[in-house]
């Protein structure tokens, strides 16, 4: 994707716009700021935050229109939608912790406490800068791989789609275990996937004071931010994968007692992959370090595929506060976020189960051996 005059001024705004979110919200972690005074200064920062990232977001999703397989496209795409969802995990948790129930029943921010601070982590702004790298700069943003990672006896792929299903089955339970409460919701919300559902985010804006709910407030437009954009990335033919994971009780049963990891994988038949895998790097040993590379290197594309759904999860029990009639919005992100996670691995690991079902431009590990091996 060319970088142009009109997306680099749209990718300056909204830097712009996190850094001044940014600085808003450490203002939370400090003692003594009015909570009133306070959140009506983030309400008009998370709008222009709003307005910015849908700037940025239509220049993206235009080029992706007439160029779907651009996989450069969606590493932007992606970066925004990880923006996206750094805001909402800091916005639910300075919501948990600072925010009244009740308008009025506090005047004033409190000092966090150590284990609150290390929960929140570094702020936006740095956090943030990764991503802003990638919207930049799209795939060139990646460094060199950091080495050839543990030698074994004998090469094999077996290391790097281990970490990927790691991954993948760590962010799946997590997503699960974020949405324990409205299960049945996420199973309803899979069978209507991609169908239109942006106006659950106006119904909780509405319902939500502003100045004193501030940091809510801005929970909803960040969430759906990086929601519609994961949806946009994932698209609206989820069928199969949906009847892939069955019922999320029954996932959740599974991941539970066995490990997502576990569960992942015979899913979606990683033994096979690594067999298939090893036979190609056995039938040409003098490329087989070549190939492990090329292995780690689709493992290093997923990893920042994957790496809003962290975030997002952390955020999914403080949705649980937000009424929406007919489902919960809780439930409309828990299956989002499943579809997403199981999908991208799907596709990076090359998995021989629903082999014509893939997200375009995502990598696969086998096409990568392959390739490395030619």
């Amino acid at each position: 994707m060319e970088m142009t005059d009109e997306l680099d001024q749209a990718i300056t705004r909204h830097e712009e716009a996190v850094t001044e979110v940014s600085q808003l919200l450490l203002r939370y972690r400090e003692a003594g700021s009015s909570l009133e005074e306070l959140g009506f200064r983030l309400e008009q920062s998370g709008d222009n935050y709003v307005q910015t990232s849908f700037t940025l977001t239509s220049e993206i999703v235009r080029h992706l229109q007439e160029h779907p397989d651009d996989d450069d496209a969606r590493t932007r795409l992606a970066a925004s939608a990880a923006i996206d969802a750094k805001t909402a995990e800091q916005a639910a948790l300075l919501s948990q912790i600072q925010e009244p129930a009740e308008p009025g029943s506090a005047l004033q921010t409190r000092q966090l406490e150590p284990a609150e601070a290390q929960d929140l982590g570094a702020g936006l702004e740095e956090d943030s800068q990764p991503m802003f790298d990638e919207l930049r700069n799209g795939n060139n943003a990646r460094g060199p791989l950091a080495g050839k990672g543990s030698e074994t006896k004998k090469p094999s792929i077996k290391p790097s789609v281990e970490d990927m299903l790691d991954r993948a089955g760590s962010d799946m339970l997590g997503t699960l275990i974020g949405s324990v409460g409205v299960l049945h919701q996420v199973d309803h919300a899979l069978q209507h996937f991609g169908q239109d559902q942006g106006h659950w985010a106006q119904h909780i804006l509405d319902g939500l004071q502003k100045g004193w709910h501030a940091l809510r407030r801005l929970l909803a437009k960040a969430w759906r931010l990086a929601l519609l954009k994961l949806n946009t990335l994932v698209g609206t033919n989820v069928g199969p994968m949906v009847n892939t994971l069955g019922t999320s009780k029954t996932l959740t049963d599974q991941a539970t007692k066995l490990g997502g990891s576990f569960v992942l994988g015979k899913l979606l038949v990683a033994k096979t992959v690594i067999k298939d895998g090893d036979d190609l790097i056995g039938q040409n040993p003098s490329k087989a370090s070549d190939a492990i590379l090329a292995g780690q290197d689709v493992s290093d594309h997923h990893k920042r595929r994957r790496r809003a759904v962290p975030w997002l999860n952390k955020a999914l029990p403080a949705c649980s506060c937000f009424h929406v009639p007919g489902i919960a919005a809780q439930a409309i992100g828990g299956g989002i976020l499943l579809v997403y996670s199981v999908w991208n691995v799907h596709d990076h690991i090359d998995s021989p189960h629903l082999p014509n079902v893939r997200l375009p431009g995502n990598p696969g590990i086998l096409q990568a051996v392959r390739s490395a091996l030619a």
